[in-house]
């Protein structure tokens, strides 16, 4: 008599089966099972933030520098964050975390969730970006007449009034530089030339 061999997956497995493993996986688990395929995408509903901070806390979560967003329910690495992000209460395990989201989903919240808004200042591994008050991209600021950053894209910012008249003021300033460097021109030469005539005599 032939004995048929079955080759035993978790797929094969009868559904009170596979729940009662599911039932028994840590999130971060959850999460890497519910990628797989379509049929434990269904089985396995999303995440909800407590289960991420847990798994951004597990060993794999540290190892691999990852962070739980509130806005889209998701794991990231953490240079998709900005730096007020993983820092005080928000950082790893501080319990501040439930408010903790990544650049891109804030720059694109769900409605009704919060996120940046036009003019926000976000700081990136030490750099400045602001969310652009013309055209609502992460761009780095334009600086003022003062050196201040502005709420604006350089493209942005010399189409507002204030930087139109800060290029208006550099191009006086240039037009005064080029003025003064040829009038020391002209007093030099009329020196040299001075000079030369007494010379002669």
């Amino acid at each position: 008599m032939d004995v048929e061999t079955v080759s035993l997956t978790l797929l094969n497995l009868p559904g009170e089966i596979q729940n009662k493993i599911v039932g028994e996986l840590e999130p971060f688990e959850l999460l890497l099972l519910r990628v797989t395929c379509r049929h434990f995408r269904n089985i396995i509903p999303p995440l909800k933030m407590s289960e991420l901070l847990v798994a951004e806390s597990s060993t794999t979560g540290i190892e691999r520098d990852l962070y739980a967003c509130c806005l889209y329910l998701r794991l990231r690495q953490a240079l998709h964050f900005a730096d007020n992000m993983k820092k005080k209460q928000k950082r790893k395990s501080a319990g501040g975390g439930y408010s903790r989201f990544c650049v891109q989903c804030g720059l694109a919240p769900p409605k009704g969730k919060p996120g940046y808004g036009r003019g926000t200042y976000i700081t990136k591994d030490g750099v400045v970006s602001v969310v652009c008050l013309g055209c609502i991209r992460l761009k780095r600021p334009a600086p003022d007449a003062t050196g201040k950053n502005t709420q604006y894209y350089i493209g942005c910012w010399a189409g507002t009034r204030e930087g139109q008249e800060m290029l208006r003021q550099e191009q006086v300033q240039l037009q005064q530089e080029r003025l003064r460097r040829e009038t020391e021109r002209v007093i030099a030469r009329t020196t040299t030339q001075g000079a030369e005539g007494h010379v002669g005599f």
